[in-house]
């Protein structure tokens, strides 16, 4: 987790434990011409950091979250660049504003009786009004700026979980087993010998005395080493690849079986965490973004 989810996650969590006078013209001689209203003045709009699809992410509101992340790094002794620190905040606005912006565009809405809800709820759970006033003054929120995101963030989570719960509980998985040396010439002994006929397990019991190089089931999208990923699912069972580099060595995968598996918890968290990444990643792609601070 980021050091800004970190700090943006300060509000969440504590969210889901419950943000004229008229002119006259006159003639001469009493012809009297009828009253004209004054134009209505065009309000002045806000300062904006940035401009995300025609919606303004207010430059107060970039300020003070760019005050909450430096009280973050400070509490955990960690520097970061202006720059750093700029970018972070930016990037996660956008972000929880891509989200905001996915939800409506779905239909999903956030009442005024639910913010007043969740209001109310962090307000009991703090102690009363005192002690969230001054949680909101820490903070650098005002009460509207505090009820104006809270909405936003809320959109947010309704369309991350809309996201994430869209992973199914089943996939298509492969169990496989791999040979990992560190050596190429190594590796292509090995590879001959498999060639020639030799016993994959057994190979892979002398490198890996342990495990045998078991890699367990495994869906598209979760090992850490995407070629490796990439080699297996190109493999049917009963099938070994050709000897593939990543930057831990040298591997040779078999593969043992292929079918419709369930996730692991494990398996799921990643691959929900990479479906909101790839949303995230396309909206942004599919978006124009005007940032308006140096």
């Amino acid at each position: 987790m980021t050091l800004l989810r970190t700090a943006t996650l300060t509000l969440v969590v504590m969210l889901l434990l419950a943000g004229c006078t008229s002119i006259f013209n006159s003639t001469p001689a009493a012809t009297p011409t009828p009253t004209q209203p004054p134009p209505t003045p065009t309000p002045t709009p806000e300062p904006a950091a940035a401009i995300l699809n025609g919606e303004r992410i207010l430059l107060a509101d970039y300020q003070d979250e760019l005050i909450r992340l430096q009280m973050a790094l400070e509490a955990k002794g960690m520097t970061l660049t202006p720059q750093e620190q700029s970018q972070k905040v930016l990037d996660q606005m956008v972000d929880q504003l891509l989200l905001a912006q996915g939800a409506a565009e779905a239909g999903i809405t956030v009442t005024d009786a639910e913010l007043d809800e969740r209001i109310q709820a962090l307000t009991e759970e703090m102690g009363g009004g005192t002690a969230l006033a001054d949680w909101q003054t820490k903070y650098h929120y005002s009460a509207n700026s505090f009820r104006r995101l809270l909405r936003v963030s809320v959109l947010g989570m309704k369309m991350r979980d809309q996201i994430i719960n869209g992973v199914p509980e089943e996939v298509e998985q492969i169990h496989a087993r791999q040979i990992r040396v560190d050596d190429e010439a190594k590796i292509q002994s090995l590879y001959q010998n498999l060639l020639a006929g030799g016993e994959f397990e057994t190979l892979a019991f002398q490198e890996d005395p342990l495990t045998g190089g078991d890699l367990l089931w495994f869906p598209r999208g979760y090992l850490l080493q995407p070629a490796v990923e990439e080699a297996a699912f190109a493999l049917q069972p009963g099938q070994f690849s050709a000897p593939v580099q990543t930057d831990i060595g040298w591997h040779i995968v078999y593969v043992v079986a292929r079918e419709l598996h369930q996730l692991t918890p494990d398996a799921r968290l990643a691959l929900q965490k990479k479906a909101l990444q790839d949303w995230l990643e396309e909206r942004r792609s599919q978006s124009t973004l005007e940032v308006t601070i140096p």
